[in-house]
């Protein structure tokens, strides 16, 4: 009885090594399949994007900023803007006029400046300037600059793009939204394949743990 059990333990003992081993086996080639799409993953987020995609990110970077603009203007430009539209009268006015500093523009600012050829009355518009029609109001900031000229700027990039970048950008390469495709793709088969890849290791830490070597206990030491 004795040495049967013993001959059916060794017995699992081996089949348990042999599964092992062929776990093994199916874990390397799990591994490497991982590895492969790992690879094609990095290829395609690094290759550089075909001409039309660059120009889409080029045109939706210049119509966000423009559209952030649109939602809160400010900054120097709408500052400038400001101030004529809200006139910074001196107190003269608030006293002989009743037209207080910073009330709305009204039809006696615009006479007064159609009376003064090439300036504003800086006593009604706190400068001489239109501060907002002045190149470094809008150069100061992205978002305004954007909003009025991006269209300009995209039209030019368009028109222009080969000259400008002559080198480096093809067509004959994957397109975004492809490569989103084949991305999404490659995503679910590396969760499928670390998820057999954990079930094996699993099952050969048990069989590790199992499937020690059997030790004969010496006749001497049985008890009788």
């Amino acid at each position: 009885m004795y040495e049967q059990e013993l001959n059916d333990a060794s017995a699992s003992i081996n089949q348990a090594v042999a599964t092992a081993k062929s776990m093994r086996s199916s874990r390397e080639s799990l591994a490497a399949q991982l590895k492969g799409l790992q690879d094609e993953k990095h290829a395609l987020l690094s290759l550089p994007l075909n001409k039309a995609d660059i120009k889409a990110f080029i045109f939706q970077v210049i119509d966000q900023r423009a559209g952030e603009f649109l939602s809160n203007p400010s900054g120097l430009w709408a500052d400038s803007l400001s101030k004529t539209l809200y006139p910074k009268r001196d107190s003269y006015h608030e006293k002989n006029l009743g037209l207080r500093q910073g009330a709305p523009i009204c039809l006696y600012d615009v006479d007064q400046a159609a009376g003064h050829k090439g300036s504003l009355p800086a006593e009604v518009f706190g400068a001489e300037k239109l501060g907002f029609i002045r190149p470094h109001a809008l150069a100061t900031a992205e978002q305004p600059f954007m909003f009025f000229f991006g269209d300009v700027l995209k039209a030019k990039i368009e028109a222009h793009f080969d000259e400008l970048f002559p080198q480096g950008y093809s067509d004959q390469v994957l397109t975004v939204a492809q490569r989103r495709t084949r991305l999404s793709e490659i995503e679910t088969q590396i969760a499928g394949l670390l998820a057999k890849i954990s079930e094996i290791d699993e099952v050969l830490a048990r069989l590790a743990t199992s499937a020690q070597p059997l030790r004969r206990v010496p006749g001497e030491a049985i008890q009788r």
